[in-house]
């Protein structure tokens, strides 16, 4: 039976993979990748402008990367708001269906 990884295991893999010159942090270019194949519509200048916003808000140490615990931050952060737009289309749904019921 294989082992599920902890929320720090998947953290740390996470990390591992997108840290492309492999010093532990994540740069403002790194995240714009990552941003950018996350969301495939999204231009550079777009993507460029997410990364900043992420660094704005979760660079704790203004050091204009991500380490480790601002990483799983972010994740934990992006994870709930697209949950919330997932119930919140869940629920619009259920909305119209009722609508049209009556």
């Amino acid at each position: 039976m294989r082992r599920l990884r902890s929320s720090s295991g998947v953290t740390k893999l996470r990390l591992a993979i997108l840290d492309y010159n492999q010093d532990g942090l994540l740069s403002g270019e790194e995240l714009r990748a990552w941003i950018q194949k996350e969301d495939d519509v999204m231009n550079d200048e777009e993507a460029e402008e997410e990364a900043k916003v992420a660094l704005e808000v979760f660079d704790h140490d203004k050091d204009l990367s991500l380490n480790k615990a601002e990483f799983k931050e972010a994740i934990n952060s992006r994870e709930a708001e697209q949950s919330l737009e997932s119930d919140d289309h869940e629920l619009e749904e259920e909305i119209s269906a009722q609508e049209t019921e009556q």
